[in-house]
């Protein structure tokens, strides 16, 4: 059964990445100047989908300042396959999730928030996203991102694994 979930997911994975990769390559022509978005799903993992639609809607809330940025053209469209990498792996977790009862509460992500907050003194916080471009809402998204990533794995991947004190030395 469990092959069988990685054969489904590893199939899925590569149509999606051939997809995202022909999506990725038409765009960011300098003069273009409206984005044709296409219709359809870009991403799906079983019943979940994400459209190309949301896909910007959600780039553009997690980036804005590279949403529309077309100084480093590369660069921007290396961003954008790592964001729709990391969708992918977002709804295989969530989907992963879901079946086993695993989520994660908005008072995991504030806690995890404020321990990220406290690298940085006074207004800091605020300044390195401003300089790294990103949302308060974008890096609230990651961190329920990275936490439930964190359950998933412990909760069916790790749960089987015992090291014992000869195996480390």
């Amino acid at each position: 059964m469990r092959i069988k979930l990685i054969r489904n997911y590893s199939i899925l994975f590569v149509a999606v990445l051939l997809v995202s990769l022909s999506f990725f390559a038409c765009g960011d022509k300098e003069n273009e100047k409206k984005e044709v978005i296409p219709e359809g799903f870009l991403i799906k993992v079983n019943e979940k989908e994400i459209s190309f639609s949301e896909y910007e809607r959600r780039f553009k809330n997690e980036y804005p300042a590279y949403a529309k940025d077309n100084s480093d053209a590369d660069y921007r469209t290396s961003l954008r396959k790592m964001y729709a990498f990391r969708l992918l792996q977002e709804l295989i977790l969530n989907d992963v999730a879901t079946k086993n009862g695993i989520r994660v509460t908005k008072a995991e992500i504030d806690s995890e928030l404020e321990n990220r907050k406290e690298d940085y003194p006074g207004d800091e916080f605020e300044k390195m996203l401003s300089n790294e471009s990103l949302s308060l809402k974008g890096v609230r998204a990651s961190i329920e991102s990275n936490l439930l990533k964190i359950k998933v794995l412990n909760a069916k991947v790790y749960t089987g694994i015992a090291v014992s004190e000869e195996e480390v030395t």
